[in-house]
Parts: C-alpha cells; sequence; structure tokens
C-alpha cells in the first residue's frame, strides 16, 4: 500500500511539473513570438476564415455574399453579385474586388514601400477614412505596433 502512495504521488507530482512547465513554455513563446505583417493585410487584419466576404469568397455563398451587395453598391455604384468577393489585398496572383484598389490605407503603406501600417511611425496620427469608421482597428495596428517594438 505504502509502494503504491509513493508511485500515485511521484506520478501526480511530474504531471503536475509537466503541466507547469508546458504552460510556461506556451506563456514564454507566446511573448517571444512577434506578430507575422506578412500574413496580414496592410491594415493589420487577419485576412481568413473569420472575415465574413473572405469566408464567403472561399464558400461561394451567395447568401452570405447578398448582405454585402447593398452596402458595397452604395460604396461602389452598380454592382453585381460577382463583384462581391475577396481574397485579401495582399492575395497571390488572385483579383482584387473592385473596393481594394480604392484603398487609401493600402495605398499609403504601398506607397511608402511597407509591409504594413504597423511599421508606420505616423499611424497615432493618420487620419484616413478607414480609421475614422473603425477606430478599433487602428487601436490594433497601434497594439501590434507595440508588440514589434517589446
Amino acid at each position: 500500500m505504502e509502494n503504491r502512495r509513493r508511485f500515485i504521488k511521484g506520478v501526480l507530482g511530474i504531471s503536475g511539473g509537466l503541466v507547469a512547465f508546458g504552460n510556461l513554455s506556451a506563456r514564454n513563446l507566446y511573448q517571444t513570438q512577434k506578430p507575422d505583417l506578412d500574413s496580414m493585410s496592410f491594415c493589420c487584419l487577419n485576412c481568413g476564415p473569420q472575415c465574413h466576404v473572405f469566408a464567403a469568397t472561399a464558400n461561394n455563398d451567395l447568401i452570405a455574399k447578398k448582405k454585402f451587395l447593398d452596402k458595397w453598391t452604395k460604396e461602389l455604384g452598380t454592382i453585381t453579385i460577382d463583384d462581391v468577393f475577396c481574397y485579401g489585398c495582399k492575395n497571390d496572383g488572385k483579383p482584387y474586388n473592385k473596393k481594394v484598389p480604392q484603398c487609401t490605407v493600402r495605398k499609403c503603406v504601398q506607397g511608402k514601400q511597407l509591409k504594413s501600417c504597423a511599421l508606420c511611425s505616423d499611424i497615432a496620427q493618420c487620419d484616413k477614412e478607414l480609421w475614422k469608421n473603425w477606430p478599433e482597428m487602428r487601436k490594433n495596428v497601434l497594439k501590434i505596433q507595440a508588440e514589434l517594438k517589446g
């Protein structure tokens, strides 16, 4: 019986140590990883399934695309459901929708030959329409900028 207790205590101690080490290692790994600007859009969005237009494009979801059709028509003029798609603004040779070339943030970053707004020293004072319409996006860029410096 005593051997069994020692065995269980030993296993629990080792397991607890491994769990603590695993959590510590994961925490340290996260803190040392820098944001991957190559995988983000110019405005630091992570294009992918979390974006409704990107997901609708990937899944050819016409119902989801129709939700954007009215909004985009107001912004872009007459468009069709085929015009509602997005592969991101840094895609690999895929077509761009009509909104991407009009993005002032994208134009600015490309003009400065940067990978992202997070590398721009003027982002805190930038008055692009994107930041006015979605101030949380600029906060995200500033957070990423701080992580890159940190």
